[in-house]
Parts: C-alpha cells; sequence; structure tokens
C-alpha cells in the first residue's frame, strides 16, 4: 500500500477547493511481473480502465437515515427512563454554515403522531417519515438530529379510538434497555441504525470541567 502525506496549507486548500479525490482504481501487478499499465500488458476493461473516473465522497440518504435512526433510538431510550411519552418529533438536516463556497441548505420538518409513543420502533419510523420530506440529493450534509416536543407522563396518556397503542412494541424496548443495560450499549440495536457508528457530537474544543469533574480540576505546584 502507499500513502501521501500533505502539508497542512495544501490539505486545506485541498478542502476549500473540493479538490481531494480517492482513486477508483490502484496500480495493479500481473502474475508475469509486469504493471497494468505496461504497453505489453493487458487485463480486461473491467480489471483495470484507464478512463476511469475520481470517487468524491458525499453524505448520502442510508448514512443519515442511519444517523437518524441512532439519535431515535437514544432519544426513545430516555423518553422511557423518565416514564415519558412523546407526541411530536422534530427533524433536522443542515449543511455546514461556514463553508460559504459550498451550496447552502437547511430544513426542519415537525411530525405530529397519532398518538403518544415511547417505543424504539415507532419513533424511528416517524423520524424516517420525516427525514424523507427534507432530504435533498446534491448537498454536503454537515448535521442532522431530532427534538422531541409535547412530552407527556405515561399515566397521562390520551387513548384514541382511531389507533391502537403499540403495547407490544413498548414491551419489547423495555426488554431491550434491560439487555443493553445488563450487557452493555448497543448490544441490541435495530438494523437500520447501521454498525460501527457512535453519531457523537464532536467536543475538541470542549471546554474543561473544573468544577464537577477530579481529571480537569487545576492544579497549583508551589
Amino acid at each position: 500500500a502507499r500513502g501521501k502525506i500533505l502539508p497542512s496549507n495544501k490539505f486545506i486548500k485541498g478542502l476549500k477547493e473540493d479538490s481531494h479525490r480517492l482513486p477508483q482504481s490502484v496500480f495493479m501487478q500481473t502474475i508475469s511481473g509486469g504493471y497494468a499499465t505496461d504497453d505489453n500488458e493487458e487485463l480486461p476493461i473491467d480489471v483495470y480502465n484507464p478512463t476511469d473516473i475520481d470517487v468524491i465522497l458525499r453524505p448520502d440518504f442510508k448514512t443519515i437515515r442511519s444517523a437518524i435512526s441512532s439519535h431515535a433510538s437514544r432519544a426513545s431510550e430516555k423518553l422511557r427512563a423518565q416514564n415519558s411519552f412523546v407526541n411530536s418529533i422534530g427533524v433536522y438536516l443542515s449543511t455546514n454554515r461556514f463553508r460559504s463556497d459550498l451550496p447552502q441548505y437547511r430544513r426542519y420538518v415537525n411530525v405530529s403522531l397519532p398518538m403518544a409513543l415511547n417505543d424504539t420502533s415507532g419513533i424511528i419510523h416517524a423520524c424516517i417519515e420525516g427525514l424523507d420530506k427534507i432530504f435533498k440529493k446534491g448537498f454536503d450534509y454537515k448535521k442532522c438530529g431530532i427534538v422531541l416536543t409535547d412530552l407527556v407522563h405515561k399515566d397521562q396518556v390520551q387513548e384514541s379510538i382511531f389507533y391502537k397503542r403499540r403495547l407490544n412494541d413498548e414491551k419489547i424496548s423495555e426488554s431491550i434497555d434491560v439487555i443493553n443495560k445488563t450487557f452493555g450499549p448497543d448490544t441490541i440495536r435495530y438494523a437500520v441504525q447501521g454498525r460501527g457508528n457512535s453519531w457523537s457530537i464532536k467536543r475538541e474544543k470542549l471546554s474543561p470541567n473544573y468544577t464537577t469533574k477530579w481529571s480537569d480540576f487545576l492544579s497549583v505546584k508551589i
């Protein structure tokens, strides 16, 4: 494998000009010891095509759906921990507002639920429904998230004659909470959340907790 080190100024310039590329093809050595680019070596066009274009990575719908679903799962877990239900869910998307050289797009949509929910599957479904309404291709999205609004206590859930309460789904979610609490976070998770992504917020510039965390206490040497 080969790598390349770029000076910081060239790397930053490449980010601004969107000129960084990942090759779609790599140089290959044949069984005879030659290379695919040698004139005397002929490889099938589907193995080596000199006209292959570079690849530009952009956020796609599946990636954002995975992030939104993970946020929804975590939010519903916290919802159950405080014995609450949600009647309305907000979903938002935004590009990087500091990148004035890129197309900008920000949207927020509110999904009103026909009946209060607190099960993970129902909340994920509602969030993806909202995402479908606001997602547009062609943008480099930077941030996405959900907002749970109009919360009520589990003893104050308004029943409906048109929609049945999702009692089985609520029991399943409670069982998943017990398993994840016993064996670790995300021991059981929904497939739509994907694998290996925490989707946690970036905290590189987080200020130390001088008054609430022992490891961040200031020390004075005299």
